[in-house]
């Protein structure tokens, strides 16, 4: 029943309905979305649900309305958590470091849109500097993303090694997607309140 109610959530059409989020209180390990619903085509949908976040990661989820809810279990926000992880490091010159950091940053949008920060995962201060300095460690994180940086990076001249990383891979993760927003867990379920 709580899966079958979580579904009915997820399956509301953008235009016919609302969710609105009136609170998110953590508990312990977990944490619970209080929600107010409205479904046009399912009149028979509880009004007040609680939304349990059983063993949670990361949110961004703040209180208001939203169009829609979509879950994951496969997305670029659980790659930090479900995929191998690995550094690269580079050796070379550019001529113009800054075409090279524009050039990752294009490879990184291209993967990933906005759901991962370009800074997230490279090897901080200014990504020109490191680079103009012709030698470091570029970036250390998910396989996905370490791989296409490591391409741009010989792309662009520079001789590259990557290593995996000793980060193990956790439990299964999936996401809930509120428009922007996001809640990462090991699942969830809802209850009417």
């Amino acid at each position: 029943m709580a899966e079958d109610l979580l579904h009915r959530i997820i399956a509301i059409p953008e235009d016919y309905g609302s969710i609105h989020v009136n609170a998110i209180e953590r508990q312990g390990d977990d944490l619970n979305i209080f929600l107010e619903v409205t479904a046009d085509e399912d009149p028979d949908l509880p009004r007040d649900i609680v939304v349990r976040s059983s063993l949670f990661s990361e949110s961004t989820l703040a209180p208001g309305y939203y169009a829609e809810v979509i879950m994951a279990t496969d997305h670029v926000l659980l790659w930090q958590y479900n995929k191998p992880h690995a550094y690269v490091s580079f050796y070379g010159e550019a001529m113009q470091p800054l075409a090279v950091v524009g050039a990752l940053f294009e490879r990184h949008t291209d993967l990933v849109g906005s759901w991962i920060p370009f800074q997230r995962y490279l090897n901080g201060g200014r990504l020109s500097e490191l680079i103009a300095g012709r030698y470091g460690l570029l970036a250390q994180g998910p396989e996905p993303l370490i791989f296409a940086y490591e391409e741009v990076m010989q792309q662009h001249g520079f001789s590259t090694a990557h290593h995996a990383s000793d980060k193990p891979v956790e439990s299964p993760k999936a996401v809930l997607i509120f428009h922007e927003s996001f809640v990462i867990a090991e699942s969830f379920n809802a209850t009417a309140l």
